[in-house]
């Protein structure tokens, strides 16, 4: 029995094993990696959003209140949490502080 190098006939059988074996490592590798995939959880690491500023009675009255009605504006967390927390009579508020400046790096 002799073999031609240059016999690059092939059967439907052989070409129907190829296509059944590649189609199998295909969808054993896509499964293999959406399993790997599963093991890395898609979170963000950033800080917490909340913060604890204070009690109540620690933002004291002083003074006068401007024309808007505010006492103080407290600026203590503007660069660790982007707020400021603002005093009026009756209340205490959080603003939200960020800059939307083009050239801002922060």
């Amino acid at each position: 029995m002799t073999t031609d190098i240059n016999n690059t006939d092939i059967s439907r059988r052989r070409l129907l094993q190829i296509a059944g074996w590649g189609s199998f490592f295909v969808t054993l590798g896509i499964l293999l990696g959406g399993a790997v995939r599963f093991l890395f959880p898609r979170v963000l690491f950033e800080s917490p959003s909340t913060f604890k500023a204070g009690f109540p009675h620690e933002f004291n009255v002083t003074g006068a209140a401007d024309k808007n009605g505010v006492f103080q504006v407290y600026e203590e967390w503007k660069d660790e949490h982007s707020a400021w927390l603002v005093r009026e009579k009756n209340r205490i508020y959080a603003v939200h502080v960020k800059c939307t400046h083009k050239d801002s790096a922060g």
